[in-house]
């Protein structure tokens, strides 16, 4: 079974899953573990990526920051965000990076394209809990990029597809609502000093 699991892995998937990204209108994100890498500060990448062991970080740090640029081009794109608290609460490079990677958090869900909420840890077992995943829209199309360890997955039968818009829409049903999310996020960034 693994023989074949491996056989059907495609390495390109995290390529075509950037190309995806840089031209998507929609993107529709769900981070269990991380800040999402578009939202990711240069420090916290950093740190990101020593932590999880990868061999040269500085490349890491100047792809990672790279594919951000998507954020910027026009029209720009529509970004809902859902994050699990622990993403904010786990001090990924100490607390001087994670106060400033969520005053970048904060900078971001300020702005008109881009929704940022929060699941609250008391909401307990949800269907988010299997992982992360991001659904982008690309030329009317959607595409899946569903993270693991090791590498992630690329999605493109429409019924799976079908499946992780359910479960990202689930996942927002005992998420907190916008305001009360930037609320979180202010009270646990001012909690970094």
């Amino acid at each position: 079974m693994v023989k074949f699991a491996k056989a059907g892995h495609e390495v390109e998937w995290f390529k075509t899953h950037s190309e995806h990204e840089a031209k998507a209108s929609h993107l529709r994100i769900w981070e269990l573990g991380w800040v999402p890498g578009l939202f990711q500060i240069e420090a916290y990448a950093r740190a990101m990526f020593e932590a999880s062991g990868v061999e040269d970080v500085e490349d890491g740090v100047a792809a990672r920051l790279s594919r951000q640029t998507c954020l910027d081009r026009k029209p720009r794109p529509r970004v809902w965000v859902i994050l699990d608290q622990g993403v904010l609460d786990q001090p990924v490079g100490g607390p001087e990076i994670m106060r400033a990677q969520l005053a970048r958090l904060v900078e971001l869900a300020r702005q008109p394209n881009i929704t940022v909420r929060v699941v609250p840890r008391d909401v307990g077992a949800h269907v988010g809990r299997d992982g992360s995943f991001k659904i982008m829209t690309v030329d009317g199309a959607d595409v899946v990029y569903t993270v693991a360890q090791g590498g992630g997955r690329l999605v493109q039968d429409a019924t799976e597809i079908s499946s992780y818009r359910d479960w990202f829409d689930r996942i927002g049903d005992v998420a907190l609502p916008k305001d009360a999310s930037l609320r979180l996020l202010v009270e646990t960034m001012e909690r970094y000093s």
